[in-house]
């Protein structure tokens, strides 16, 4: 019996010996691999593992018997015919591909960069392409986003997006909050202090988890859990007052407050 190949099994002859080259043609016909265009791969395999190189596709493909379908097996794809499943971001390469960013990865999309990934400082920086947002997202698609416009988004939170700039002239560098595209004021602490200030004609407001707090209307009067102090009554004997009041004491020259069960505080 003549010796066979270790690894196809195919049967080997000495010079002069009879040779049956069915094994061999067998075994190359199921082992290699065709290539073509992918207009070209048949409908169906002939073997289970049947690759077919599809050379416009730069994708290989396997028959799987078992489910009687091609199946992705390895390649690159192109930006016309990206892997299945990978449509999103179809390439990467390494380079100096903008200005700012010295070695960075650049992310396409249909052949044109989305963004690039740098670490050639000493931070991580992600950076989008002209005209599109740079986004940080889970699963469900909420994070945040940085808009072509400089505003930041978060997502399915209360505050909508966020900017920085000289957007009120009595606040020097200001950090913006908008809702609905609208300002709705401001943080600053380009001063000794931190400042809080609202847009025309809203209120500011420090609140508790209880919605109880101090509030300073767009009238200039101040508020402490409903009462105003701007109205604030006035008495001359602290008992007088009744129960879950704030007033002033005439005697005293103090602000207090007459809580619910009639007892007094004094606030200043």
């Amino acid at each position: 019996m003549p010796d066979q190949t270790s690894r196809l099994g195919l049967d080997t002859y000495s010079q002069g010996e009879s040779w049956d080259h069915t094994d061999t043609v067998q075994a190359v016909d199921k082992h290699a691999i065709v290539h073509g265009p992918i207009a070209d791969r048949p409908s169906t395999g002939d073997y289970d593992d049947e690759l077919y190189h599809a050379t416009d596709q730069n994708i290989t493909w396997r028959w799987d018997s078992d489910s009687g379908d091609w199946e992705f097996f390895s390649g690159q794809g192109s930006s016309s015919q990206p892997v299945p499943g990978i449509s999103k971001y179809e390439a990467l390469d390494a380079g100096t591909t903008t200005d700012t960013y010295e070695s960075v990865l650049r992310i396409f999309r249909n052949g044109s960069p989305v963004g690039w990934l740098d670490n050639s400082g000493t931070n991580a920086r992600l950076k989008a392409a002209s005209g599109s947002s740079a986004m940080i997202i889970n699963n469900s698609d909420q994070g945040i986003e940085i808009t072509p416009g400089g505003t930041i988004d978060f997502s399915a939170g209360n505050i909508l997006n966020m900017d920085v700039g000289p957007q009120d002239d009595t606040f020097d560098n200001p950090l913006r909050i908008l809702r609905n595209g609208s300002p709705v004021g401001w943080f600053d602490n380009s001063g000794s202090d931190l400042r809080v200030k609202s847009a025309s004609g809203s209120s500011v407001r420090l609140i508790n988890n209880n919605n109880n707090g101090v509030e300073v209307t767009p009238s200039d009067k101040i508020s402490f859990g409903g009462n105003d102090v701007g109205d604030m009554p006035q008495y001359s004997d602290d008992t007088a007052p009744p129960n879950d009041t704030m007033f002033f004491d005439t005697t005293d020259s103090q602000l207090e407050y007459k809580d619910p069960s009639g007892n007094n505080h004094v606030l200043g």
